[in-house]
């Protein structure tokens, strides 16, 4: 027969209790008292929430930690939209998706952007950057180093910044 230790309600003491005869009824070895397996559990579990919260308040105060920083992100509106006027780094189609080369999620501002077709930018997501720019000899941050460059001297030439893969 198995026996759970539980408090008992009658004796107010924890006792070894017994399965009796009658199903679902547990006897109480210390008061011979008679509890009911539902109560049984419901008192089993108040007991163990008292032993948690007692060693809850005997233990130190946890500290918590600060949430990690975000990176900043740069928004430039006016680059962003300068960068969807161009034609595409690979194949020269217009209109163009902006690709964010550093993630927006990680910090990436619009200045790590370059102007890709959808079907181009497609490709570049499914196949990864590293055989993106081997399979079209093309280097992506140099591109947006010499984009940057060429916005920053006001160049409105809509024509390819694409910088060869060296």
């Amino acid at each position: 027969m198995s026996r759970k230790w539980i408090f008992c309600a009658s004796c107010a003491g924890k006792h070894w209790f017994m399965p009796s005869e009658a199903r679902g009824k547990y006897r109480c070895l210390g008061c011979d008292g008679e509890v009911s397996l539902i109560d049984a559990k419901r008192v089993a579990k108040a007991d163990k929430v008292a032993r948690r919260a007692e060693k809850i308040a005997g233990a130190p105060a946890k500290k918590k930690r600060p949430p990690a920083k975000q990176p900043k992100r740069v928004i430039d509106r006016a680059y962003f939209l300068w960068i969807k006027g161009h034609y595409c780094l690979v194949c020269g189609k217009f209109p163009v998706d902006a690709h964010h080369h550093t993630l927006r999620s990680q910090g990436g501002s619009d200045r790590t952007c370059v102007p890709l077709c959808h079907p181009c930018h497609m490709e570049l997501h499914s196949s990864g950057v590293e055989t993106f720019e081997g399979r079209h000899a093309i280097d992506l941050a140099a591109s947006i180093e010499r984009l940057n460059e060429d916005y920053d001297a006001g160049d409105d030439s809509p024509m390819s910044h694409a910088v060869p893969a060296k």
